[in-house]
């Protein structure tokens, strides 16, 4: 590339058009390099993209599934601890009637 700060009063038109377009086909270069390295990065990231993107969805599915089975077991819980109020309801009353009984004379 050539110096940028040469002074450029000294040249034709016809040579500083040639030094523009000269630079222009070097940026030119340059931006197709650098579109070619970010499509093989995009070949290289995509699947890897698209893995992760299925694993997400995998693992979303599986929490379903979680929530799902601990929502039934919240359910079978609260069924179980109000079957144990209710017996020990019972076993109190039961415990008042065996008292009545003790207290009553023979």
């Amino acid at each position: 590339m050539t110096d940028e700060n040469a002074n450029t009063a000294d040249l034709t038109m016809d040579e500083k058009l040639d030094r523009i377009l000269t630079q222009l086909a070097d940026v030119k270069a340059r931006l197709s390099a650098l579109e070619a390295g970010a499509e093989d990065r995009a070949k290289e990231t995509r699947p890897k993209l698209d893995l992760i993107i299925k694993e997400m969805a995998d693992v979303r599915e599986e929490i379903r599934e979680v929530v799902t089975r601990l929502d039934r077991i919240e359910s079978r819980l609260e069924t179980m601890a109000m079957d144990v109020v209710d017996v020990r309801a019972a076993q109190r009353r039961l415990g008042e009637r065996v008292s009545d009984l003790e207290r009553r004379p023979n």
